[in-house]
C-alpha cells in the first residue's frame, strides 16, 4: 500500500487516509479477506482503477502507461508535511 498512498493522497487530496484500510472505505472499495497477499493486490488493484480517472486528468502521459509519470507525482507527495 505505501506506494499507491502517495499517489491517492495526490489525486484525492480531500481524503485524509493512510492505511490500505482507510483508502478502501473511503473509496467504497470491498474486500472479503484482508491481510492476505493476493486479497491485498486485489484491493490495492481497485484502488488504482478508482484513481485512474483523476490520474488521466492530472498526468495524461501517466494514464497512457508511463508509470514513471505517475511515480513522479507521487514521489511530490511524499516531500509534503500532512
Amino acid at each position: 500500500m505505501r506506494e499507491i498512498e502517495p499517489l491517492a493522497a495526490v489525486l484525492r487530496h480531500d481524503v485524509r487516509a493512510r492505511s490500505l484500510d482507510e483508502w478502501m472505505a473511503a473509496l467504497g472499495v470491498h474486500c472479503a479477506t484482508r491481510h492476505r497477499a493476493a486479497s491485498d493486490a486485489l484491493a490495492t488493484a481497485e484502488l488504482l482503477l478508482k484513481l485512474w480517472p483523476l490520474l488521466a486528468k492530472e498526468s495524461p502521459d501517466a494514464a497512457r502507461g508511463g508509470f514513471d509519470a505517475a511515480q513522479r507525482l507521487a514521489a511530490g507527495r511524499r516531500w509534503l508535511v500532512s
